[in-house]
This record gives C-alpha cells, sequence and structure tokens, in this order.
C-alpha cells in the first residue's frame, strides 16, 4: 500500500469517527431541546400558580393577631403573629428563588445546546477539510446566519428568537414585580432593602441571559473549532482558553491603563452621582423613609444610572473620540467642538423645562424639597442632565456621520457604546413604575414622565439605524464564511459564525 492509499484509508476513518460523533451530537441536541421544552413548561406552571395565590395574598391581612381572607377572620396563635413580617419576607423571597432557579436551569441547557451545536459545526468544518468540499452547512453557516444578531432586525419586523427573549424578559420582570408588590403590601418596612437585592438580582440574571443568547455563541463556536483543528495536529497540544479575551476586551483593556480612561470615570461621578448623594444626605432626602416622597434611593436612573451606566458610557465613548480624531483635520476638530457647544444649547430648555415641570406637582423629591422649588440637588441634576443630554446628541450626530468608518467608529465598540446608553434611557420606565405603584397611585400621568420615556425610543431607533449603517463596515457573509481551501487543503481560519 502506497502513501495515498495509506492516507485515503486514515482520512476514511477519521471520516467515520466525525460521522459517528457527528451523529451523537445531533442526538444530544433533540434531548436537550426536549428537557429545555419541560423545564419551560414548569416554568410556565409556577408562574400560573404564583399569580392564583397573588391574588389570594392581596385579599389577606394581618390585623394583630387574626388572619383575615375574604371577610373571614382566624385567630393566630402568638408564637406566629408575632412574626408575621418575617414568615411574609421568606414567602415571597422563597418565591423569587425558585424562580431564579427556573431561570438558571433553562439557561443552562440553552448553553448546553449551544456547545454541542458549537461542536457540530466544527465537525463539519473539519469534514470540509478533508474532503475539500462543504458537504454538511447547517450549524457552521446556516444556524449562525439565521440565528445572527445582525439580522434579528429585518425592516419593519423582529424576528422571533429576539421577540421571545424580549417577551422572556417581560415575563421575568413582571413576576419579580409582582413579588415586589407582594413584599411592598405585607411588609412595607423591609420592602426598599428587599427589593434592592432582588432586582439587582434580576438584572444579573437579565445580562447573563443576553449574554448567552448573543455574544457566548460565537465564542463558542470558535473556541470548539479551534481545539477541532488542534485534533488533527498535535494530541499533545494544549485547548485554546475557553475564555480569549476579545478585541473589545483588550481595547477596554487599554483604555483602563490610561490615564484618560480613568480620569473620565472619576470626573463624571464628581459631576453626577456623588454630589447627587452628598447634597440628598445633607437635606434628608436619600433613603427610603426620608421626609420627601421621593428620595434618592427609589430613583433607579440616578442610583444605578448616574452611579454606573453613565461613566461606563462616558469611558466607551472617550476611547472611540480619542481614537476617532486622531486623523481629522483641524477644521473637522473645530466643527465638532461647535457642534458640540450647539447640542448643549439645543438640549438646555427641554431639560430644564422638564425639572421644571417635576416640580409642579405636590410631591417633593431630593430635586425640588418644597413644591415649585429645585432643591441645590435638583440644580446640580438639572445642569448635568443637559451636559449629558448634549453629549448624546452630539455622538448621535458623530455615529451617523461615521458609522460606516471602520478606523474612526469600530462597529463592535459603536454598538456597545450605544447599548450602554440604551441601558440608562430604559431606567426610566423603573422610574415611572415606582411613581405609578408607590407614590402615586392612580394620579393623573404628569407630561414631565412623557418626555422622560421619549430618550427610550430615540434610543433605541438610533441604535438600530447606527446598526444598519455601521454594518458595511465588515465583509459580506459569504465572503467572510465560504470554503477556501489553500495549498496544503485546509480551510482558511473563518470560524463559521459571524461575529456579534
Amino acid at each position: 500500500m502506497d502513501e495515498t492509499e495509506r492516507a485515503d484509508a486514515e482520512r476514511k476513518v477519521v471520516l467515520d469517527i466525525l460521522l459517528k460523533d457527528y451523529d451523537q451530537r445531533r442526538n444530544e441536541i433533540v434531548s436537550i431541546f426536549q428537557r429545555y421544552d419541560k423545564h419551560a413548561q414548569t416554568l410556565t406552571v409556577y408562574l400560573t400558580i404564583v399569580a392564583t395565590l397573588a391574588t389570594v395574598l392581596l385579599a389577606v391581612s394581618l390585623p394583630g393577631s387574626s388572619l383575615s381572607v375574604g371577610g373571614i377572620s382566624l385567630k393566630l396563635p402568638a408564637n406566629i403573629s408575632q412574626h408575621s413580617d418575617t414568615f411574609s419576607i421568606a414567602a415571597v423571597t422563597v418565591g423569587v428563588f425558585i424562580a431564579f432557579y427556573f431561570i438558571a436551569n433553562l439557561m443552562e441547557l440553552l448553553q448546553l445546546l449551544q456547545v454541542h451545536s458549537a461542536r457540530t459545526a466544527a465537525i463539519e468544518a473539519r469534514i470540509a477539510e478533508l474532503t475539500g468540499k462543504r458537504l454538511l452547512i447547517w450549524d457552521s453557516k446556516i444556524i449562525p446566519e439565521v440565528y445572527s444578531f445582525k439580522n434579528s432586525i429585518v425592516g419593519p419586523f423582529v424576528c422571533p428568537q429576539l421577540l421571545t427573549g424580549l417577551w422572556a424578559a417581560s415575563v421575568f420582570v413582571a413576576i419579580i414585580a409582582l413579588f415586589s408588590f407582594i413584599c411592598y403590601a405585607l411588609t412595607p418596612n423591609a420592602f426598599p432593602y428587599w427589593a434592592t437585592i432582588i432586582w439587582l438580582l434580576t438584572l444579573y440574571h437579565i445580562i447573563v441571559w443576553g449574554w448567552i443568547t448573543a455574544g457566548r455563541r460565537t465564542q463558542l463556536f470558535k473556541w470548539v473549532r479551534a481545539v477541532t483543528s488542534a485534533e488533527s495536529t498535535d494530541e499533545n497540544t494544549p485547548p485554546p482558553p475557553l475564555n480569549p479575551p476579545s478585541e473589545f476586551k483588550k481595547q477596554i483593556s487599554r483604555l483602563v491603563t490610561k490615564p484618560g480612561g480613568l480620569i473620565v470615570v472619576v470626573l463624571t461621578l464628581l459631576c453626577g452621582f456623588i454630589p447627587f448623594v452628598v447634597f440628598s444626605l445633607l437635606t434628608d432626602s436619600f433613603w427610603p423613609h426620608s421626609r420627601v416622597s421621593v428620595p434618592l434611593t427609589i430613583v433607579p436612573s440616578v442610583l444605578i444610572g448616574d452611579s454606573l451606566l453613565i461613566p461606563l458610557f462616558n469611558r466607551s465613548l472617550y476611547q472611540l473620540m480619542s481614537t476617532g480624531f486622531r486623523e481629522v483635520s483641524r477644521i473637522t476638530r473645530v466643527r465638532l467642538i461647535l457642534f458640540g457647544i450647539g447640542c448643549i444649547l439645543i438640549t438646555a430648555p427641554v431639560i430644564i423645562y422638564e425639572h421644571i415641570l417635576w416640580t409642579q406637582d405636590q410631591y417633593t423629591g431630593f430635586i425640588d424639597l418644597l413644591p415649585g422649588q429645585l432643591s441645590p440637588a435638583g440644580i446640580w441634576h438639572t445642569c448635568f442632565a443637559v451636559l449629558e443630554t448634549g453629549i448624546a446628541v452630539w455622538f448621535l450626530g458623530v455615529s451617523l456621520w461615521w458609522a460606516k468608518d471602520r478606523r474612526r467608529l469600530p462597529r463592535p465598540l459603536l454598538l456597545r457604546t450605544w447599548r450602554l446608553f440604551l441601558m440608562y434611557a430604559s431606567l426610566c420606565i423603573f422610574d415611572l413604575a415606582i411613581n405609578r405603584v408607590f407614590i402615586a397611585p392612580g394620579g393623573a400621568f404628569p407630561f414631565a414622565n412623557v418626555i422622560a420615556l421619549l430618550p427610550i425610543a430615540l434610543a433605541l431607533a438610533v441604535y438600530i439605524l447606527v446598526a444598519r449603517l455601521s454594518r458595511e463596515q465588515t465583509p459580506a457573509f459569504e465572503q467572510n464564511h465560504q470554503f477556501r481551501p489553500n495549498g496544503t487543503g485546509v480551510a482558511d481560519s473563518a470560524s463559521g459564525t459571524p461575529s456579534v
């Protein structure tokens, strides 16, 4: 048997092994789908039971040492009645943790499904290398393209995957909000501390879910593809790290090491959140049980947005502009500076008018200690909001101008910067929910709240538009992923998945 026949025989053996592994992975995928469906059904049943019990709990009251349900009063033992608040907190906490448990199980199955799918994609690419023909393309080409985030919005429609994820997040938030309302109705004194922890956990689970459904898919495909390629070279070669630093992480790491990045974060905190905290503490308008109706700690857009998201947004914007300004002419820089000043002047009347409207109702807050009058924190918040809104509008113009220029605005960092701003703008939904449920239930909807909702729609529209314009920065999918064997019969280094 000559060398050619021996090589063909070895290739046939390898192909047989790969095809058996491929079949096994496909069977595992079907099994995981079935388990995922059962867990989803269990979660649906649980939410139904929770909704029913919530309706009952809302009709329950504990006057003294008796339990009243629908007009029927029952005497409670002394050892139970004196710990009724503890029992209530424990019950709603267990209910929320069970919901977290179900969600965590679904995320685990989803990631396991992606691992098996990544292995089948790697096998498809390996078979293409051995045969010189792309015979299997389902997991390596079709699925990554169809389920890519860049194809999630086509025309006026949203793809079912993204729509399902949005509705799942909405249901998740709704069930946590229901538990929060029950906690507030039963134990209002412990509610602020309980709600802070629970909503931070909720935000964390939503972020992890988005990471698994978006970035994790691409990362797993690339990693498994690299491991599969290493199998054919040297079995002693250690596999690549599962979490290699992405280009975005490298850029952020370089930014953090630069004094400018840290200075932007510190300046943002010194100009925004820290003065808000100091002013509100000095005027007794910080803690939930302060003398005002709307203390700072129950305003998520300030508590979370100004302390975390706005500094991250400014830091990411600084990184973009530090690279984008390098190759522009002096006259362009002057125009950009004048445009920024104009954006601040244009947005200032709107922001000032919005803050004045907030002082016109009967509810006081950390920005208006007295009705009709802005407090020192309110004046500072107005100035800071004018500055940040002007920067956001300026960035909008720059994004639309340079969206197609990779050198000035790299697409991954550009989109992530707008995602940070979109997350910040979305916090006003929680502001309005807290206002409508706990502060002014059943009251009129102020026009100032309508103004506060506009940044959400505008930021989402801008993000979609910028995503479409910047898509031209990257080559087409076919050019990036088509099989192009080189002289040794080994395919190119494309991972088989589009960048997200």
